[in-house]
C-alpha cells in the first residue's frame, strides 16, 4: 500500500510542475459546490421549499397582504431542520404596512409550514424563519 501511494505522488510530480489539492480527484467530486461546503440535497430542498412558497403565497393564501410578497431566497439556517426564507416587500410600502405584513406573516407561519410539508417529502418539515427585505434593507 505504501508503495502505491508513494508511486502516485511521484507520478503526479513528474506530470505537473505544481501539485494542487484536487489533483487526481475525479471531476464529479471536484464540483465547486462541494468545495464551498454546500450539499446538493440541501440545495434541492431549498429550491423545493421556495417553489412551494411561491405557489402558496400567490394563490392558496387568502391574505391580500401576503400575496404581495415575493420569495427571494431560501437558505439553510444552519441545516435542513431550519430554513431562512427571504421575502421581498413591494417597493413603496410604508413602514406601518411592513409592520402589518410582518404580523400577518407571523400569524400565517404555521399554515405556510404545513403547505411546505405537503410539497416536500421528508419525515419532519423544516422550521421556516422569515426575513423581509425592502429596497436593500432588512426588517
Amino acid at each position: 500500500m505504501r508503495r502505491n501511494s508513494k508511486r502516485r505522488e511521484d507520478i503526479l510530480a513528474a506530470l505537473c510542475s505544481e501539485s494542487h489539492e484536487d489533483d487526481g480527484v475525479p471531476p464529479r467530486r471536484r464540483s465547486s459546490r462541494k468545495r464551498s461546503g454546500r450539499d446538493r440535497k440541501l440545495d434541492q430542498l431549498c429550491r423545493q421549499v421556495a417553489r412551494s412558497l411561491v405557489y402558496v403565497l400567490a394563490g392558496e393564501c387568502h391574505d391580500e397582504d401576503l400575496k404581495l410578497l415575493q420569495v427571494v431566497d431560501v437558505v439553510p439556517a444552519p441545516d435542513a431542520g431550519r430554513l431562512s426564507v427571504r421575502l421581498a416587500v413591494p417597493i413603496g410600502c410604508a413602514p406601518e404596512d411592513i409592520v402589518r405584513i410582518r404580523r400577518r406573516l407571523d400569524a400565517a407561519a404555521g399554515l405556510l409550514r404545513t403547505e411546505v410539508a405537503r410539497e416536500i417529502h421528508r419525515k419532519k418539515a423544516p422550521v421556516l424563519l422569515f426575513e423581509l427585505a425592502v429596497e436593500g434593507r432588512e426588517s
